[in-house]
């Protein structure tokens, strides 16, 4: 990640690459953009970034669009993450993708990469957010509450339990493809003292293994469906 005080002196460029043009923004203009679909990199070059906001640079897409992976501090004990696309025209940065995470284990972005012209974002997750994630899955995406009910679980900004890792095509048809990793060992020592997290544990009926790994829509479903019949309050 970049320093800081060297993010805040960049100045502005616009680069052209054939027909194509490409945004490589500085930090008070990504700032902006966290709020807004689009800013004029005359305006925004002119203001001083807050100074709890970092940037990484993940590289660019074959419609000149850049992706950076920001991270807000806000002064507090919360760090917020989020990845957002930026493609220049016409003096302007226009946000062409933005995926917020949340904070640290409650969907906090724990990494961000390119892959050719696909954008690949890991998320943690918390039991809770586990949970309910699974059980939007076999409600069409409709679920906004998991087994249980919110307040049952260790629901906490560093309980970490779960990493999905969701796999951005860039190009042709924009539909994104998850995989879940499940620390079953984290996910043990939250269950000693809680009996949401301890039937979510008992439905991946997984003995000795430290970590469950979920590829496909097959395996996740099987999952989503063993834990809906499972944990009911």
């Amino acid at each position: 990640m970049a320093p800081l005080c060297a993010l805040r002196v960049l100045s502005a460029l616009l680069l052209f690459s054939g027909t194509q043009a490409q945004a490589d923004a500085t930090l008070p203009c990504l700032e902006r953009l966290l709020s807004v679909e689009k800013v004029a990199v005359e305006n925004c070059a002119r203001h001083n970034a807050g100074g709890s906001v970092w940037t990484r640079k993940l590289g660019a897409a074959a419609d000149g669009s850049v992706f950076y992976l920001l991270t807000d501090s806000g002064g507090g004990s919360g760090i917020f993450t989020a990845v957002i696309g930026v493609r220049a025209d016409s003096g302007h940065l226009h946000k062409t993708l933005d995926i917020t995470g949340g904070d640290r284990c409650s969907g906090g972005i724990h990494n961000a990469q390119m892959d050719g012209n696909t954008l690949v974002i890991e998320q943690n997750l918390t039991p809770y957010m586990l949970a309910q994630h699974l059980t939007g899955l076999i409600e069409d995406g409709e679920g906004d509450e998991a087994p249980f009910g919110r307040e049952d679980w260790p629901y906490c900004a560093t309980c970490c339990t779960a990493r999905q890792k969701t796999e951005y095509q860039l190009s042709g048809t924009p539909q994104p493809t998850s995989t879940l990793k499940i620390d079953l060992a984290r996910l043990k020592t939250q269950a000693a003292n809680n009996n949401a997290a301890a039937c979510l544990l008992q439905s991946m009926d997984a003995p000795g293994r430290s970590f469950l790994s979920l590829q496909g829509e097959q395996e996740i479903k099987s999952l989503a469906l063993s834990i809906q019949n499972s944990c009911t309050k």
